[in-house]
């Protein structure tokens, strides 16, 4: 069977493509981040797996409805938002899962030791990086807020 990594594809325009990127150019923007400890110490798989999954985040019309990639400036826009994307889900998975379950048993909040988090009908879908959201902002449903409260 074939590894998350082998079944990577980020030929653009490809039927097949699910990934914007290839690992080897998302370890590139990666390094220049600020979380390139957390991406480097993920396998290739891993990797895989969270670019496919922020591919999936970047091309919802959802979140992004009126992004268009026709240019390669727009694509590699989006292209390197995948990685920051994917980062993003690498670090903050079990939260996000901690927030759908919620969402599902009905509950309105989730309380930490440090801060609240309040939401009502939360979607994964709808958990996208602030660092994605900022850089794609203006291709954004300007209706979706991230409130955090103190």
């Amino acid at each position: 069977m074939a590894t998350a990594s082998e079944l990577l594809n980020a030929t653009r325009n490809d039927p097949g493509q699910n990934s914007l990127i290839t690992i080897e150019a998302a370890d590139n923007v990666a390094e220049l981040s600020p979380w390139a400890d957390d991406w480097a110490a993920l396998t290739d798989d891993e990797k895989a797996r969270y670019l496919v999954m922020a591919t999936e985040d970047i091309l919802d019309q959802d979140n992004f409805p009126s992004l268009n990639l026709d240019t390669d400036q727009m694509y590699n826009l989006a292209a390197s938002c995948t990685v920051y994307q994917a980062i993003f889900l690498s670090i903050n998975l079990d939260e996000i899962n901690d927030a759908m379950t919620a969402s599902i048993t009905g509950a309105t909040s989730l309380s930490g030791p440090v801060e609240s988090k309040s939401m009502t009908g939360f979607s994964v879908r709808r958990a996208v990086s602030p660092y994605v959201r900022r850089k794609l902002g203006m291709y954004c449903d300007s209706t979706i807020s991230i409130v955090r409260s103190r």
